[in-house]
């Protein structure tokens, strides 16, 4: 008689291991669609977006021209992700890692001493991009004040 109601014991400790499975694969696929669900797309502008990523380093002075069209939209750039920005303005022109995981890519955004020495990290004007650490953007300034 024991060994039945040690099996009987063994039966409802293995089914409450299998729900406990299945609950975490059901909250696993939950997260995962809220996750994709969640986030934003690129916003439908008028952004020029191929001369923004052709003036690196904003040597050819064409960023400044195009920040009136980038302000129309920046609002609209919180909470999208790391790739998305990277579609919309390029690669950074540099980066940096914060003691809490976040990132910010730095955009210049007119010409500066970065133009003859590419490896420089120059005062000129930059747009600050800043990254949670999951990859999403919650900031976006300018390092100093446009001049208008």
């Amino acid at each position: 008689m024991n060994l039945v109601s040690n099996l009987k014991k063994k039966l409802q400790k293995n089914r409450q291991f299998s729900k406990r499975n299945k609950l975490t694969i059901r909250n696993f696929i939950f997260f995962l669609f809220l996750v994709t669900a969640c986030t934003k797309k690129l916003p439908e502008n008028n952004f020029n977006t191929k001369a923004w990523q052709n003036d690196p380093l904003a040597c050819n002075n064409n960023r400044l021209e195009l920040l009136p069209e980038l302000e129309k939209v920046r609002p609209q750039l919180l909470g999208l992700r790391e790739t998305e920005i990277q579609k919309l303005l390029g690669k950074p022109d540099a980066t940096s890692l914060t003691d809490q995981s976040e990132r910010i890519y730095f955009y210049y955004i007119e010409p500066g001493p970065q133009c003859t020495q590419k490896s420089y990290f120059s005062s000129a004007n930059k747009l600050q991009v800043r990254m949670n650490s999951m990859g999403f953007v919650i900031e976006i300034n300018y390092e100093q004040p446009v001049k208008k």
